[in-house]
């Protein structure tokens, strides 16, 4: 293979590599979230605590995927998990899952920590 041809190569699959639509932000409260209009622009339903902190988002915009994790105060915990349901099935290592509509919350045993993921069904 010519040099010239494996440069071309290799450009090529640093520019395949670089083309990612996925958008990651922090937020250090549900308030600062809110001011950049997460909620309005659909990347986290408003059913999280008050209280919810240290919130990480990563949307990927070509999938529809958003996924991240935030901190809430465990007294708000019981609030939280009755808007949702619970789904046994899709605990994972020390997590409880639950469903609100399109999105799934895994809560971990402190219940003051939750993933979650929330993936558009076309």
């Amino acid at each position: 293979m010519s040099s010239t041809r494996l440069i071309a190569l290799l450009a090529l699959a640093f520019i395949v590599a670089g083309c990612d639509d996925t958008v990651k932000s922090a937020y250090p409260t549900k308030s600062d979230a809110s001011k950049d209009d997460l909620f309005k622009r659909g990347w986290l339903p408003e059913i999280i605590p008050d209280s919810s902190r240290d919130l990480v988002v990563e949307n990927d915009l070509d999938l529809d995927i958003s996924d991240g994790s935030f901190a809430f105060d465990s007294t708000d915990y019981e609030a939280f998990i009755g808007q949702m349901t619970r789904v046994p099935g899709k605990d994972e290592g020390g997590t409880e899952a639950y469903q609100f509509e399109e999105w799934f919350f895994w809560i971990d045993d402190s219940r003051e920590r939750c993933r979650y993921r929330f993936e558009l069904t076309r």
